[in-house]
């Protein structure tokens, strides 16, 4: 199984709260949050997996991520 499939699948399944970039970089175990952002998050974006909490806003300090899976319980 694809490394980067795994980081990026692990990644969706943690959003099913909403999340930060920090501690989605954490959970990874990853220090670089731009490398985490690039290669992990944003995919999930593009392919609808996961979506921003503040779509507006998309460098806000302030910005989640969460699963939309979890988005159509509400």
């Amino acid at each position: 199984m694809n490394f980067v499939y795994v980081f990026t699948m692990r990644a969706a399944l943690f959003c099913q709260v909403p999340r930060s970039r920090k501690e989605i970089c954490a959970y990874l175990g990853l220090s670089s949050m731009a490398y985490a952002m690039k290669k992990h998050v944003q995919p999930l974006i593009d392919a609808g997996v996961i979506r921003m909490t503040l779509p507006e806003r998309p460098k806000s300090s302030k910005q989640m991520y969460i699963s939309r899976e979890r988005q159509t319980e509400h």
